[in-house]
């Protein structure tokens, strides 16, 4: 059961065709060579280096896959990168995606941004204050990735708690979508963040967490047994919008939390609620707004070639970088102009979803553009996932929601890895 979810999963990853001239190669070694590390593939990095590698004809670029399938773990792969940066033989660029880069900062891995930052024009503010670690930047997102609470317009829904939202969702006798990517961001939204702050969980915490998403299991449309045994592996939790938004507006699910990654999927949820369908608000933590850095780029300190490493990462948040990039992946921007100049310039579109036939999308408001503008510039949380704490808590869930272990035997487990973890 577990091998065909991967595998369905694995599908909905393939990449696809660049929408840039040129490509990437795998090439290793070489003053005008590049090599580029990810933890997990991501498509908008390759089409961002195939767009980057379309003005350096002569620069050959080597992508490489920390995690290239369901065999490898997150903590297995970032050992095999930690060893090859301490043997001075690591890639020049690491894509800091579910890793934590306080570490690499603090042990002198990564080099200084700052100036990146400085000479960029028209950089999202908040974005870059957020980038800062002790007031240096060392790492840049090339877009980012939202987190909506979604439901029926005039609905009674608790989205305080996994528990209180489970209750509201039986309440109003309705059900929820994509257990997965549910499980995901109740997480990242409301387990994580305390967890990266106060470096701990309780007991208590971990096994109503457990216990909440086992009751949420229970509660997922449509009759596929199969989403409801979710594998919980690392490259299944990345950043993928689905089809909750237009499934709470017309009435297949009651609401929802909701990855939104691209601007044509914003588009429709702002338009879903002008027509009063479909109420929405941004995740939050603690007053400020969520959002999640996507792709975000760094440069190893033993870069062999590292002159170059910041001529690609400053393109790509250049404005033009950044039209290219927004053009070829539809990815929401971390340049302003850019940004703002798409969302006033998306018209009106024409879509079919799914068994609901065909919808007409209409343009941004005014007060759309502005709210998606003040959250990038102004009161916000990034969400920096930690991958290997990720890969701890859900497996445990994992091991529990499967019927492997007891509520009891998981929860323990879990707390004895993250105590161990935190104690390293």
């Amino acid at each position: 059961m577990k091998k065909i979810f991967a595998l369905f999963l694995m599908m909905v990853l393939v990449l696809s065709g660049s929408g840039c001239a040129g490509d990437s190669s795998k090439i290793k070694g070489g003053e005008n060579e590049l090599s580029i590390y990810m933890l997990n593939d991501s498509q908008t990095v390759r089409k961002a280096i195939a767009c980057y590698a379309a003005t350096k004809p002569d620069m050959k670029i080597n992508i490489e896959v920390g995690v290239p399938d369901y065999d490898t773990t997150v903590s297995d792969a970032l050992k095999k990168l930690n060893t090859r940066l301490l043997s001075e033989n690591g890639p020049d660029i690491i894509v800091m995606d579910d890793i934590k880069a306080e570490s690499y900062i603090e042990s002198g891995q990564l080099l200084e941004l700052s100036n990146i930052v400085d000479t960029t024009e028209n950089l999202a503010s908040g974005v870059a204050e957020n980038a800062k670690y002790d007031g240096k930047v060392y790492t840049l997102p090339l877009s980012v990735t939202l987190i909506a609470n979604i439901s029926q317009t005039g609905a009674s829904i608790d989205f305080s708690s996994l528990g209180k939202f489970n209750e509201s969702i039986k309440a109003g006798n309705a059900v929820v979508g994509s257990f997965d990517r549910q499980a995901a961001l109740w997480y990242r939204t409301r387990i994580e963040p305390k967890l990266l702050h106060e470096n701990e969980i309780t007991e208590k915490e971990l096994k109503t967490f457990y216990q909440d998403l086992y009751d949420h299991m229970g509660m997922i449309f449509g009759d596929d047994e199969e989403s409801r045994f979710a594998s919980f592996q690392q490259i299944n939790l990345k950043a993928l919008a689905g089809l909750s938004v237009p499934y709470v507006f017309f009435g297949k699910i009651g609401a929802a939390k909701e990855y939104i990654d691209t601007l044509s999927y914003l588009q429709m949820l702002c338009s879903m609620k002008e027509e009063k369908g479909l109420d929405f608000n941004f995740c939050q933590w603690q007053g400020e707004t969520m959002y999640i850095p996507m792709n975000s780029m760094a440069i190893s300190a033993k870069s062999h070639n590292r002159e170059e490493a910041a001529a690609l990462i400053k393109y790509l948040i250049s404005e033009e970088g950044q039209q290219q990039i927004t053009e070829s992946t539809d990815c929401i921007p971390v340049n302003n102009k850019v940004l703002r100049s798409a969302m006033e310039n998306a018209g009106k579109s024409e879509h079919v979803i799914g068994e609901a036939g065909p919808y007409v999308i209409n343009p941004f408001t005014k007060g759309d553009i502005d709210q998606i503008f003040n959250l990038l510039n102004e009161n916000s949380y990034s969400v920096t996932t930690d991958g290997i704490l990720m890969e701890i808590i859900m497996q445990g869930a994992q091991d529990y929601l499967n019927g492997d272990i007891s509520l009891d035997a998981a929860t323990a487990q879990t707390l004895k890895k993250v105590g161990i973890y935190f104690a390293e």
